[in-house]
């Protein structure tokens, strides 16, 4: 009986079954760190402002990383969407947290809402402005993967914020 239960075990086998993941596709995994990035009005149009991704590296590597951006006004108008910048990948460590900074410069290259550039002039965009940067993740068997997590980068200003009423007329 024991016999015929190990071989009925086996023979039940499927390699194509995987109850683990689903069959899910392996690899490109990345972690936005930087899901919110303030834009400080009037800070310049080379100031720096930080961003983060966590790369984790298994069996199948993650080789490169295409970061893509878009611009979006307070009036909901939307700019295309085109490379920002790629990032190759080295194979360790497991865990690589990856920085890249942004700038206003760098931002509104190569962007326009309703045909017009942004502004040369960061003074001229409206708290409610944002920039989506988007990543995608190419992995040593070739395989793309669209990340679900983007960067808004939020255009505020140094008053922004909430305020107590000490006293009012």
């Amino acid at each position: 009986f024991l016999a015929l239960v190990a071989f009925a075990g086996l023979a039940s086998c499927d390699e194509e079954n995987d109850a683990l993941t689903g069959g899910a596709e392996t690899g490109g995994l990345l972690t936005v760190n930087s899901g919110l990035v303030g834009y400080v009005v009037g800070n310049g149009n080379n100031f720096e402002y930080e961003t983060k991704v966590t790369v984790f590296q298994g069996a199948v590597k993650t080789t490169k990383i295409e970061i893509y951006k878009s611009f979006t006004n307070i009036a909901g108008k939307t700019s295309n969407e085109i490379l920002y910048k790629t990032i190759d990948v080295t194979d360790s460590p497991k865990n690589q947290v990856i920085e890249f900074p942004v700038t206003y410069n760098d931002l509104k290259a190569g962007l326009t809402v309703d045909g017009q550039p942004l502004p040369t002039d960061d003074s001229l965009l409206s708290i409610g402005d944002a920039w989506t940067l988007k990543y995608v993740t190419t992995t040593s068997e070739g395989t793309v993967h669209m990340n679900s997590k983007t960067t808004k980068v939020a255009v505020g200003t140094r008053f922004a914020g909430t305020y107590k009423v000490i006293e009012s007329n």
